[in-house]
């Protein structure tokens, strides 16, 4: 019988810690990056590609040799289980995602995929008995490399997205004939009725934090909302060397300060943890001898909390209607995906802490301004996330790093933290 007391499951918790193998982690890790390796370095595992289906088997090899029951969903989310994939039961789930963005890292989800699977290796080596069942689950296309948006797995998942919507933007890379082939899997779907009791997910950090501050281990408090807005610049194109200086209506000119404006939005709010980025421009007719006539500019515009977020949008967007005026042009803003912020339960960021320092790490609690697929199960059930660091802070690059040190010590802090999570969702339900 499970015993319910803190100090036991502290002890519990730690036991599997201990237990866990940094070795493999490392090993396994390089095993996946073989699969879509690069000259660069990087690796280029997409969402729905033959490199993807490749990993998928190969972490599937591993989870079913841990004794877990594999299963799949309609989006091909895929599901290790230690219940045997039972109809109408609540998991105390982990998961993170296998894909990459064209020659990125070997870390970014993959992390937590496999600290998943070593922390069940090790409950099962040291014969920790938890109260319910463990659920590991790869969530599929959570990089936007496929779609305008990414975490489509969790979304589908969730409901928030469905299958119907997204089947025409993937009609370039046969979304639809690869779900058809998936569907023909040895794999069966995941039972009805089973739910996410709660959810823990362990990643790199993709920024400096950690290294900055010196801290070991990052407990993250919530992620923030994304905004992104398409901005079109009309202005008049002309010959760039006829036109006086005085009478031309540039569309790049009038980007360019709406550019540094929006770098000033987000630098006047960095305190409010806010964020705000030009990340992409396109001007036309992109002739030589042109004065530019029109402008396409996007804004990546992120934040932890929702009024702020709308208080830098609105401040862009004010800035935006002076530089149309004063410049004779017209600035159009569309917003094209609205992000709301989440905040992880402050029960779960508590345990998290307490578990990194009683193994001995030291912690930064922290928010993420990179998206997760656990705001998308955070809507579901109570989540929770751990950073490890990230060497320089970079990331989706064949430069991304993270020492083995900062692995192990994120893996047994995540094994443990998992444990005692299990224990604690038994304490909600009462």
């Amino acid at each position: 019988m499970v015993d319910n007391t803190q100090a036991q499951r502290m002890t519990q918790a730690k036991e599997v810690a201990a237990a866990v193998d940094p070795g493999r982690v490392l090993a396994r890790l390089e095993a996946l990056a073989e699969i879509g390796a690069q000259p660069s370095g990087g690796i280029s595992c997409l969402a729905f590609s033959d490199e993807e289906a490749a990993a998928n088997a190969l972490f599937t090899s591993w989870m079913e040799g841990a004794g877990l029951t594999v299963a799949r969903d309609e989006i091909g989310n895929l599901f290790g289980s230690t219940d045997g994939n039972q109809p109408g039961i609540a998991v105390v789930a982990a998961g993170s995602h296998l894909d990459t963005v064209p020659d990125g890292g070997k870390y970014d989800g993959r992390l937590g995929l496999i600290a998943a699977l070593e922390a069940l290796e090790a409950i099962r080596a040291v014969g920790c008995s938890l109260p319910d069942p463990l659920e590991l689950i790869i969530w599929r296309s959570e990089e936007p490399s496929r779609f305008p948006a990414g975490r489509i797995g969790s979304q589908v998942f969730s409901g928030s997205l469905t299958i119907d919507e997204l089947l025409p933007q993937g009609a370039a890379f046969g979304l639809s004939e690869r779900l058809q082939q998936e569907a023909a899997s040895a794999h069966p779907l995941r039972a009805t009725g089973r739910s996410i009791a709660s959810y823990l997910e362990l990643h790199i950090e993709q920024g400096k934090r950690l290294e900055d501050t010196g801290k070991q281990i990052g407990v993250v408090t919530g992620i923030a909302g994304s905004t992104r807005v398409r901005i079109e610049i009309v202005g008049v194109a002309d010959h760039s060397g006829a036109t006086p200086m005085g009478l031309r209506h540039d569309a790049l000119c009038a980007a360019a300060e709406l550019v540094l404006a929006t770098e000033q939005a987000g630098m006047s709010r960095a305190a409010q943890e806010m964020v705000a980025t030009a990340v992409r421009l396109h001007a036309l007719p992109d002739a030589v001898n042109v004065v530019p006539g029109q402008v396409e500019l996007w804004l990546d515009v992120r934040g932890t909390d929702q009024l702020v977020i709308a208080e830098t949008l609105a401040e862009i967007v004010a800035t935006g209607e002076t530089i149309a005026l004063q410049r004779g042009v017209t600035i159009k803003f569309s917003e094209t995906a609205g992000g709301t912020p989440v905040r992880f339960p402050t029960e779960l960021v508590a345990l998290v802490d307490q578990v990194a320092q009683e193994l001995g790490y030291t912690t930064l609690i922290m928010p993420s301004g990179a998206g997760h697929d656990a705001q998308t199960v955070a809507a579901l059930a109570p989540s929770a996330m751990i950073f490890v660091p990230s060497v320089a802070g970079i990331s989706h690059s064949p430069a991304e790093y993270s020492t083995p040190e900062a692995i192990e010590r994120g893996v047994r802090t995540f094994a443990a933290a998992w444990v005692y999570q299990a224990f604690q969702a038994v304490d909600r339900r009462r």
